[in-house]
């Protein structure tokens, strides 16, 4: 990800198809800090659904995040995207295990 016209660097976004015959893919993000609270990662995201619903037929898309990370939640559930569940203690952190939250969203949820 870039910012027009500098086209400095300042993130990353992803969709990752696992099989297409599923037609499901999850998607992530990252943002680099100096640019967290402008919008990017909403832009970025509600891009990756579209072009994946859109473009490549998907029927579904899902996304992880650590539970304690309420800005990424945030993000997921602007572009429509619903917790689906929690996984506790899924990842082993620095700190510790922390619990990662599932969201999803199906092609017919698009708006």
């Amino acid at each position: 990800m870039a910012i027009k016209p500098s086209n400095e660097l300042f993130g990353s976004c992803w969709l990752d198809i696992e099989d297409l015959d599923s037609q499901h893919a999850s998607i992530g993000y990252f943002v680099d800090k100096a640019h967290w609270g402008n919008g990017y990662a909403t832009e970025m995201v509600k891009a990756l659904i579209r072009f994946g619903f859109q473009d490549l037929d998907l029927h579904r898309i899902y996304a992880h995040c650590d539970a304690e990370n309420p800005a990424t939640r945030r993000v997921l559930e602007k572009v429509g995207m619903r917790q689906e569940g929690l996984l506790r203690e899924h990842y082993l952190r620095s700190y510790g295990w922390a619990d990662v939250c599932m969201y999803g969203i199906l092609r017919s949820e698009l708006t």
